[in-house]
């Protein structure tokens, strides 16, 4: 499927819940006995870290936020640089910076 497709709200909304899942399994199960969450997401909506937290608080892991800002001037330079398979449309960027 190309990126277009992936960045769908439907196809992102279930992979999204895919991932949610996992992550849930992984810290049910603890057979490593995680006591850290480290999620490399944008989450630009509260309502998308408060699912991560509230995880996190479920099963006893450590949850810190980390903010880190990068214009949308740099990101978009640094996109134009990924390989044609990787990149992300440009659309994706002005989505978020608008939210």
């Amino acid at each position: 499927s190309s990126l277009t497709e992936l960045w769908n709200e439907n196809t992102f909304t279930e992979s999204r819940m895919k991932c949610l899942d996992h992550l849930t399994s992984l810290l049910q199960d603890n057979e490593n006995n995680y006591e850290y969450l480290i999620v490399d997401d944008i989450m630009y909506y509260r309502s998308m870290r408060k699912k991560i937290f509230q995880i996190g608080r479920r099963f006893h892991a450590r949850f810190v936020t980390i903010y880190v800002f990068t214009s949308l001037q740099t990101c978009l330079e640094r996109n134009s640089k990924r390989p044609e398979a990787t990149r992300i449309p440009d659309e994706v960027f002005l989505l978020v910076t608008s939210c």
